[in-house]
């Protein structure tokens, strides 16, 4: 049969096989070929009796290669029916209009629609197949609904070009109109820059910064994204709630036991008992005068280590032993301290925040202190106070990310210089991520302190029994402890209202 001349086809459906019938179209004249020279024997090929679309067999499908290439229609994904085809030299207005038949489309060609085909395929999808034999021609397609339209690739450029400026010469062509927008939360000369890329060439925008006002002039399609956008971005900027806990506790725990003893002891004529040398005659014993005078008054201390009492601070017990002659006279005096002291100090700073802004809450007072110098005496005065400095940002999760600086400077009387009380400081500077009203604890400092003091007289200090007559102890147990919580809310408009 040959397959170059104009035929007519019927196509049959059995099964899940579709047959294509193509019968020459009777009173055209046939189309004579010179005769081919013989060529080199080669493996005879099946004829093909007829044009048909075979149903492929079951076989493995590979992955698809995916490539780009410039196309009137882009395709990445077939769909189409599966079919085979083996023609040789067909007519290819027939080939689409079996493809046509295939697919149940609607298919106009344009005039320049011509061309021969070869080709051999098997188990392909019908798009995937008429794709590339369009392909090959230097065709392409439009698919409207369930027409095809079919044309040389140029012309399909022209035509969408032709569209393109059609579109730009009724943007032109359409009347201009003003709209004037009230900006809310936002600034309007911070939106213009994002709206501007939403205007035809012919559009225009004017920022009225009295009123928060954007004047907007453009095609009314343009205009209305334009409100639309706007709508989007003017939202009120979220504030957060920033609620700071610094917690201070304090123990304390202090021990002291304390001696004092001294007096005189004589030995000499006068009391009696003098030594029966001619040197030394008489004898004088009696502690340092750098000790002390003992409480009774006879003579100074010969070991001065008491307790650090006092007025409502722990106790002592004194004793006073004398001989019937005045010869020896000893003053004791026993002292003991023991202070126990528990303290906790809470401090909430709270404040209110714009997202993305920074704010900063600070009580306290100044401590002034002197200097002298060659210019004389100057006063400088130095804060202790307590402060809160944050910037949150709300994220689109309802999370809130902080910086954030928390502060407590409080004078510490237990340390002063000329008088003066030293600063004792305590800060904690982060970055944090919370969910809307989490506690977290940002910081924490633990100091302890613990002393064991004796202080006591060489050797007599060691002897066994009377040692403590020589010697004094002290204990000292210091704890501080600071922790800093942080719990940020966001603060809903509606409970603003």
């Amino acid at each position: 049969m040959d397959l170059t001349r104009q035929m007519e086809y019927t196509a049959t459906s059995e099964g899940n096989r579709v047959i294509i019938a193509l019968t020459p179209i009777a009173g055209l004249p046939v189309e004579k070929k010179p005769p081919k020279e013989k060529a080199a024997p080669r493996d005879p090929l099946p004829p093909p009796a007829a044009e048909k679309a075979v149903p492929a067999r079951p076989r493995k499908r590979r992955p698809p290669v995916e490539r780009e290439e410039e196309t009137a229609v882009s395709a990445s994904k077939y769909t189409g029916r599966r079919i085979s085809l083996d023609l040789q030299d067909a007519d290819l207005v027939n080939i689409i209009r079996l493809f046509a038949e295939v697919a149940n489309l609607n298919m106009i060609l344009a005039p320049g629609v011509t061309g021969k085909v070869t080709v051999r395929m098997v188990n392909v999808p019908w798009d995937q197949a008429m794709d590339i034999i369009l392909k090959m021609n230097g065709l392409g397609y439009i698919r409207e609904d369930n027409i095809l339209r079919i044309a040389t690739l140029g012309a399909i450029a022209k035509e969408a070009e032709a569209e393109r400026r059609a579109k730009d010469a009724k943007k032109k062509a359409e009347d201009l109109i003003t709209r004037i927008i009230s900006i809310n939360y936002a600034t309007a000369s911070g939106i213009e820059g994002t709206i501007k890329k939403s205007l035809s060439p012919r559009g225009a925008t004017v920022v009225d910064s009295r009123t928060n006002t954007l004047i907007v002039k453009d095609i009314a399609r343009n205009v209305d994204e334009v409100v639309t956008l706007v709508k989007l971005l003017d939202k009120p900027i979220p504030q957060v709630m920033i609620e700071a806990r610094i917690v201070e506790a304090t123990t304390s725990f202090t021990r002291e036991i304390g001696v004092q003893w001294g007096g005189t002891a004589t030995a000499d004529a006068a009391h009696g008992n003098p030594t029966g040398f001619s040197f030394p005659n008489s004898i004088t014993m009696t502690g340092g005068p750098t000790m002390g005078t003992t409480f009774g008054g006879a003579g100074n201390y010969f070991v001065n280590l008491p307790a650090a009492t006092g007025s409502g601070v722990g106790g002592a017990m004194g004793f006073t032993f004398g001989s019937i002659g005045g010869a020896l006279n000893l003053d004791l005096v026993l002292s003991a301290l023991e202070a126990t002291g528990q303290g906790k100090v809470i401090s909430t700073p709270r404040i209110s925040a714009l997202d993305n802004k920074e704010a900063k809450i600070a009580q306290g007072q100044s401590i002034p202190y002197s200097s002298t110098s060659a210019a004389g005496t100057q006063v400088q005065f130095i804060d202790a106070q307590l402060s809160l400095v944050v910037t949150p940002h709300v994220t689109p999760d309802n999370k809130i990310f902080m910086k954030i600086k928390a502060e407590k400077n409080a004078p510490d009387p237990s340390l002063t210089v000329q008088g003066q009380p030293s600063i004792r400081k305590n800060q904690a500077e982060t970055e944090i991520l919370l969910s809307d009203g989490e506690t977290a604890v940002i910081g924490g400092i633990l100091i302890m302190e613990k002393a064991d003091s004796v202080a006591r007289v060489p050797f007599f200090a060691d002897l066994p029994l009377i040692g403590w007559l020589f010697r004094t102890k002290s204990v000292r147990n210091d704890k501080r402890e600071v922790l800093i919580f942080i719990t940020p809310r966001i603060m809903r408009q509606e409970a603003l209202l």
